[in-house]
């Protein structure tokens, strides 16, 4: 599933609504969210829209006094996002068997101590993707210009994260996405988040790959001279290198949390991490033709 989350700043501009149907051509998500639309919702802004493949309906937090800063679109390839809870800094949805919170933080830490309240996990057995603009950052090289940002903002970005399971996912393009234009310039990083399920979900993931590469290496030997044998042994190869990569990038994240949690006294967690890493990729039985089982090295 693709989830697209920006900061429009103004959807009624001509050059934001043809780069929103650029961003939506190019990355083809299923559901998007539109943070500061700086106008009301109403159906026929959505028809001026006219995004091809899209419901012309939205999830948004407007209200009678206030204009919404979040509207989130679907796709009609995907089923009606339920909304979970919905506040001025986040709207949290349910579509597709995932989780979906779209964050438009506060900029006072005030106000962002009841974000963290609102996103919670009640369902750790969900997979929860958080995505938006958290006004803070978890590192000081993650701001540059501008007043230093204060280590108790930065424990509870943290604080939440490891309360909840989640870990940031890898980001690509540049590493800082908004400025205020001035020689002094302050930038915040949006930045996204997955739950512990979905890690869990990439090993079992790499298991099944195994097991597929496993079972086609078997075939192909048996026969090696078949070359749509050697294709698909071939391909289960890929795909097993593919969620190696997402394992590793995932271990990455979840190192680098846990050191800004823990600093270098978390020496026993990297430790485990590697030896969970070693016994997965080690083949410590195997099974003969005859269904015998053999766990002797030699």
């Amino acid at each position: 599933m693709r989830v697209l989350y920006w900061n429009i700043n103004g959807v009624a501009k001509v050059e934001a609504s043809l780069k929103l149907h650029e961003l939506v051509n190019v990355f083809k998500p299923v559901i998007l969210c539109i943070a500061e639309p700086k106008i009301p919702y109403s159906y026929g802004v959505m028809l001026r829209l006219n995004l091809t493949g899209f419901v012309k309906k939205t999830v948004h937090n407007s209200s009678s006094s206030s204009i919404g800063n979040l509207w989130i679109l679907w796709s009609e390839d995907i089923e009606e996002p339920v909304v979970l809870n919905m506040t001025r800094q986040a709207i949290t949805v349910r579509t597709e068997g995932v989780f979906i919170s779209f964050v438009h933080a506060s900029y006072f830490q005030v106000f962002r101590r009841r974000l963290w309240s609102q996103l919670s996990a009640v369902d750790y057995t969900t997979p929860w993707l958080v995505i938006g603009d958290f006004n803070c950052v978890l590192r000081n090289e993650e701001n540059k210009g501008g007043r230093e940002t204060l280590t108790s903002s930065i424990n509870e970005f943290s604080d939440w994260m490891e309360e909840n399971s989640l870990f940031e996912a890898d980001s690509l393009g540049s590493k800082f996405t908004w400025t205020n234009g001035q020689s002094g310039k302050r930038l915040k990083v949006a930045m996204k988040f997955w739950n512990q399920q979905v890690f869990g979900n990439v090993n079992a993931r790499l298991k099944q790959a195994q097991l597929k590469l496993e079972v086609a290496s078997r075939n192909s030997d048996e026969d090696p001279f078949d070359t749509s044998k050697q294709n698909v042994m071939k391909d289960a190869l890929v795909d097993v290198h593919e969620v190696r990569m997402q394992q590793h990038i995932m271990l990455k994240q979840k190192s680098r949390n846990k050191w800004i949690l823990e600093g270098s006294s978390n020496t026993s967690y990297f430790h485990s991490t590697i030896k969970t890493r070693r016994s997965a990729n080690t083949i410590s039985k195997l099974v003969t033709d005859d269904g015998s089982l053999i766990n002797e090295t030699d």
